[in-house]
């Protein structure tokens, strides 16, 4: 992964009820203690281009419902 990164990148996120923002080292040093995670199935969400800076979106869905909600309408 570190080779489609510069190596000044830095990076924003929130996580587990923490705001992080810093080096991608951090990002790096996460997966070298904790493995990867073949099961994801990241997707770019978008990429934005202005004059010479891009932003890209990376969006991993893995989610699982933790609550419905419903109304019952009685017939009329």
């Amino acid at each position: 992964m570190r080779p489609a990164f510069h190596p000044e990148t830095t990076i924003s996120g929130y996580c587990q009820g923490v705001e992080y923002s810093g080096s991608i080292e951090h990002v790096f040093e996460w997966i070298d203690q904790n493995g990867s995670a073949p099961k994801i199935e990241p997707r770019f969400d978008r990429i934005e281009i202005i004059e010479t800076v891009s932003v890209v979106h990376l969006e991993v869905r893995q989610w699982k419902i933790t609550h419905k909600l419903f109304h019952w309408h009685e017939g009329g």
